[in-house]
């Protein structure tokens, strides 16, 4: 499989704490192009600003050394005049470099999100194409797939579904009278999905399976949204329960894998102005609505995009939720809903 690997997992192939690397698009997207463009040019604004100002500093260091030497009041004044030009000329690069500096900030960070997003849209196109083939030909492993939905990692666990492989969804429907005429549709919703498979995770060795089933436990226990490829296909499942179990197998580990489908609900947000606002935004859920929020109050050293990846909410959605239009600015006290 083509691409650059950037690190090394720490302990073996299916190290599971959380592996150190991630497929590098060697081929960046147009939005990655322009936006190295952007922080390039902003980059080479800021570096001449400095440097201007570094030699305007120099101007007055060399200045006030002539004024300490000169000999009468008409050359004093004369070198002062000038120290006050070269003084005002440094202040004002000063004042160019303090904006282009923030300015540079944000182009790295947007930089940054749209390397991450490339890599992970590149990541995902290499573990398909890798399942894919995968299926092409007979594998004693199995064709199931279990991978990141993220691509924040390229690391697919095929699992050989001998026992079942199955999908259940539940809905929860009124048992109380409804109105004549009221649709019914409107006093029912799903409530749960979940997919079940069982069967053996196969290595050439016992080390080798057991690393494959530490990985799917550290995913269990991080949460992480996965994907299931074999008969049945779903993008948005987190492990709900794993299991194994000990038979008298050489290298395998018989397992199973309950997955639970996480839904995306619309959010609903109000203010003064209007009763209810929709946002485009979505909150993943399982089942029933969670209208409970998390609100924050913003620290010294804050920015959006930290947040962003603590409570694992796009800036764009906090954004939205927030009525924030400059990314780039939060305010210490500052009160934002974060979940």
């Amino acid at each position: 499989m083509s691409g650059v690997q950037v690190g090394v997992p720490k302990n073996g192939p299916h190290d599971s704490t959380i592996f150190g690397y991630r497929l590098e698009n060697p081929k960046p997207s147009k939005a990655v192009r322009d936006a190295q463009k952007k922080y390039d040019k902003v980059k080479q604004q800021y570096d001449k600003a400095v440097s201007n100002s570094k030699k305007k500093q120099n101007l007055v260091d060399k200045l006030a050394k002539q004024r300490s030497k000169a000999k009468s009041p008409t050359e004093r004044s004369r070198i002062q005049r000038k120290i006050n030009q070269a003084v005002k000329a440094r202040d004002g690069y000063d004042k160019r470099s303090n904006i282009l500096k923030n300015a540079k900030n944000a182009a790295k960070k947007k930089l940054d999100r749209v390397k991450k997003d490339d890599n992970r849209a590149y990541t995902l196109k290499q573990v398909t194409n890798k399942v894919s083939e995968h299926a092409k030909s007979f594998r004693n492993e199995g064709t199931a797939a279990i991978y990141q939905s993220s691509g924040d990692d390229d690391t697919v666990i095929y699992i050989a579904p001998t026992e079942n492989e199955s999908d259940d969804t539940a809905s929860n429907i009124t048992s109380w009278p409804v109105d004549q005429g009221s649709p019914r549709s409107d006093h029912a919703r799903i409530s749960s999905k979940t997919i079940t498979v069982s069967g053996l995770i196969k290595g050439e060795t016992m080390s080798d399976s057991l690393a494959k089933f530490d990985t799917l436990r550290t995913w269990n226990s991080r949460h992480y949204e996965l994907t299931y490829k074999g008969n049945i296909y779903y993008k948005h499942l987190i492990i709900s329960d794993l299991q194994r179990s000990y038979k008298s197998y050489e290298t395998d580990i018989a397992c199973s894998i309950t997955f639970q489908f996480v839904y995306a609900a619309e959010i609903t947000t109000s203010s003064k102005k209007t009763k209810k606002k929709s946002s485009k935004s979505s909150k993943t859920v399982s089942g029933n609505r969670n209208k409970n929020y998390t609100a924050i109050t913003v620290k010294g050293g804050d920015t959006l995009w930290g947040l962003s990846q603590k409570y694992g909410k796009p800036v764009s959605w906090l954004q939205k939720v927030n009525k924030i239009k400059n990314a780039n600015l939060i305010y210490v006290g500052q009160k934002l809903r974060v979940r």
